[in-house]
């Protein structure tokens, strides 16, 4: 059984995209959610994890892969989408002043229309402190307003987003020139 280590809890983009992408090679995987990729590299380090899968739009993408070349590298990228995400308010709430979000999720909106920004770990985090009353609003996925009717409105509707995501093994792959897949989608569109 392969191992990925990713960032939780479970319920999150990183661990339900790891679930796709151990489906689509049709392996037999066990995942190892962590609250951050310190502690999911360690790991990995420690043989208890084979990979570690992190999104591109991580803010600690470039760290992760300086801090841990060369015992670990890029082996893989695949892509696949987010849940629908977007900015939910308690719908009590005239005027939101203060918003949860995780760190990598600003670009996807202006987050200065709320006075005070509050940054959490994950997504599944931010619908927790949302649903426990910490702040106003929250950056977390939309299927929250259907699961509570009547207790959120949506105010950002930013949908899902196709992210890429990143496999860290051990075994170099590149071996000095680059690696592609010929059979890509995309390249059906280089012959227009």
């Amino acid at each position: 059984m392969v191992t990925f280590a990713t960032l939780g809890p479970e319920g999150s983009n990183h661990e339900i995209n790891v679930r796709r992408y151990a489906a689509f090679h049709g392996l037999q995987a066990r995942i190892e959610c962590r609250r951050n990729f310190d502690d999911a590299f360690a790991l990995q380090a420690d043989g208890q994890a084979d990979f570690v899968v992190q999104a591109c739009l991580h803010p600690q993408v470039g760290v992760c892969i300086g801090r841990h070349h060369p015992r670990f590298r890029l082996v893989d990228v695949f892509l696949g989408p987010t849940a629908p995400m977007g900015v939910l308010t308690d719908a009590r709430v005239a005027r939101p002043r203060t918003l949860g979000l995780m760190p990598a999720t600003r670009v996807y909106f202006d987050a200065g229309a709320w006075e005070q920004q509050i940054e959490l770990g994950s997504g599944p985090e931010v619908a927790q402190k949302l649903m426990e009353g910490a702040f106003d609003s929250g950056f977390t996925e939309l299927a929250l307003v259907d699961r509570h009717p009547g207790r959120f409105r949506v105010d950002v509707d930013v949908g899902a987003v196709d992210v890429a995501w990143l496999v860290y093994g051990a075994e170099p792959v590149c071996h000095g020139g680059i690696v592609a897949n010929a059979q890509a989608p995309v390249v059906r569109q280089f012959a227009v």
